[in-house]
């Protein structure tokens, strides 16, 4: 059974803390929930109360309320895809790592696609629609002893899809050395 709190600890190292960087396309973030993407998430009402106080930081990092708030927003990511149902946490740690940078589209592309890698040419191929639907996740609990080989073939399309986008607009390298430290290869 996967265990969700070591791949939470692994998020929360790999998202820091406060930060509002404007090269950042999610601007205000905390622990990776950018404000921009994630307006309505309970925990800014808390944060801008804690914004006047010259201890900022060291009061979000003390403030339960907050921290639960957090642990609540990713636990209900974990759980809306699935990543609770797979049998190996490494593939699971993959996707939901890929769920949260660069997105859930992408992540169930990177899943898909490394999945028909495996698939061989037995029929039929998932269709690589970026949709986590029933056929993707039996072919996720049908990985017996590829595991590791399928992380790996996911960070590879995880760091393609990194490499493409920084191709298109060298203004963002800024976040490349970040985004392929998070790759599991």
């Amino acid at each position: 059974m996967v265990q969700f709190d070591p791949v939470f600890a692994t998020t929360l190292e790999n998202e820091g803390g406060y930060a509002d960087d404007p090269r950042d396309p999610g601007r205000e973030t905390y622990k990776g929930i950018s404000r921009r993407f994630q307006p309505n998430w309970p925990g800014w009402r808390l944060i801008d109360g804690w914004k006047s106080y010259s201890d900022f930081r060291a009061r979000l990092e003390a403030d339960k309320q907050v921290q639960a708030l957090v642990r609540d927003f990713y636990l209900a990511l974990w759980t809306k895809y699935h990543c609770d149902q797979f049998p190996h946490q490494r593939v699971a740690a993959e996707f939901f790592d890929a769920i949260i940078l660069p997105g859930p589209g992408p992540a169930v592309t990177f899943l898909q696609r490394a999945l028909n890698v495996f698939n061989g040419n037995r029929k039929p191929k998932l269709v690589v629609d970026g949709n986590l639907g029933p056929l993707t996740l039996a072919a996720v609990m049908a990985v017996k002893t590829d595991a590791d080989k399928l992380v790996r073939a996911m960070a590879i399309r995880r760091g393609e899809y990194f490499l493409n986008r920084i191709e298109e607009n060298p203004a963002k390298s800024w976040a490349l050395g970040g985004w392929l430290n998070r790759l599991n290869l």
